[in-house]
């Protein structure tokens, strides 16, 4: 009897089981290129509706069935995930760093006695005689040249990169043992070629697919740090990666 492509596959040593997560249409981590799109005002009254909404796991009746401990948790993550996208926005606004300064000053000034906060306007100024920051000429804005790959892609190209290390006929492999495990017809060779020919550039040169399989592993790893540098809110199928990550670990 002819051996299945997921047997063939998992006899010449490939992790079938990260080869089978990599499939999927929903999004597993959070889009930190979208940033620039969330405005100022935007983040502020969010970071405020978090506050409002974080108050009330001190309400037990309110928030039930939902416990006060596990309440607090999710709001403290979404905090911490929004004044970290806040602050990861500063890439975005180099040409307004110095109105920023400016307004901080104004805050400050305005919620603070001045001998509160003299050392911060001490650093700020200290900063301005060195010429920091900058003020930048706003040149004209560049044509962003379209959408970049969606996750999807990117998640097919580094399946495609795994099979190819031990397939000559990669895109046939993947979209078979895909359609093994999920039981339907959804994917085919051609499909996927035509798919992975998006893209910039810069995704599709030498060792991109390398990067984003290593990228991918780190991810199925449970290792967050490689999507944002402190806590997020997690998609389903993280939950379900860190769920299990944390079964295998031994008890103490």
């Amino acid at each position: 009897m002819k051996p299945s492509v997921s047997e063939k596959l998992k006899g010449s040593g490939l992790d079938i089981e990260f080869l089978a997560w990599l499939e999927g249409e929903e999004p597993r981590v959070p889009d930190l290129d979208r940033i620039r799109k969330v405005k100022d005002a935007d983040f502020a009254a969010a970071i405020r509706g978090t506050e409002w909404l974080a108050q009330y796991f001190s309400e037990p009746e309110l928030i039930s069935p939902h416990r006060p401990k596990e309440w607090q948790a999710r709001y403290d993550v979404l905090q911490q995930f929004l004044y970290a996208a806040l602050g990861s926005s500063l890439f975005n606004h180099t040409l307004s760093v110095p109105e920023d300064l400016e307004a901080l000053e104004r805050v400050l000034e305005t919620l603070l006695p001045s001998s509160f906060w003299s050392e911060y306007r001490e650093d700020i100024r200290h900063l301005r005689k060195q010429g920091l920051p900058p003020r930048l000429t706003e040149g004209k804005a560049k044509p962003s040249g379209g959408t970049g790959p969606s996750e999807q892609t990117m998640r097919m190209r580094a399946a495609v990169q795994l099979v190819s290390a031990i397939s000559k006929t990669p895109y046939g492999d993947l979209a078979r043992f895909w359609n093994e495990r999920l039981g339907t017809e959804k994917y085919n060779a051609q499909q996927l070629k035509d798919r992975l020919r998006k893209g910039d550039a810069l995704t599709r040169a030498a060792g991109a697919a390398e990067r984003s399989v290593a990228f991918w592993r780190r991810v199925y790893d449970v290792d967050l740090r490689a999507v944002f540098p402190g806590p997020f809110p997690l998609s389903p199928k993280l939950k379900e990666r860190y769920r299990a990550r944390a079964a295998d670990q031994p008890k103490d």
